[in-house]
């Protein structure tokens, strides 16, 4: 369970400490906090399938293919 800004700075280890350094050490807490949350269920993990796509190519009117500099056929997905 996360600890609220005020049970933090009342914890006995910061009790003679200047409020700017509880607040950094909250900080990093918190920090530490989020991680080992995300790290219990992260995200994209399980079984995800990549979408599939479909790959066009653009044609003139007279059916030849429109080229790039290089002769490449310009590709859409």
């Amino acid at each position: 369970m996360m600890l609220s800004w005020n049970d933090y700075k009342r914890l006995n280890e910061n009790k003679n400490l200047n409020e700017n350094v509880v607040l950094k050490k909250y900080q990093i807490y918190l920090g530490n906090f989020h991680l080992q949350e995300f790290l219990k269920d992260p995200i994209g993990g399980g079984d995800v399938q990549p979408t599939p796509t479909q790959t066009f190519f653009l044609l003139q009117e007279n059916g030849d293919y429109i080229l790039q500099e290089n002769n490449d056929k310009i590709r859409l997905e």
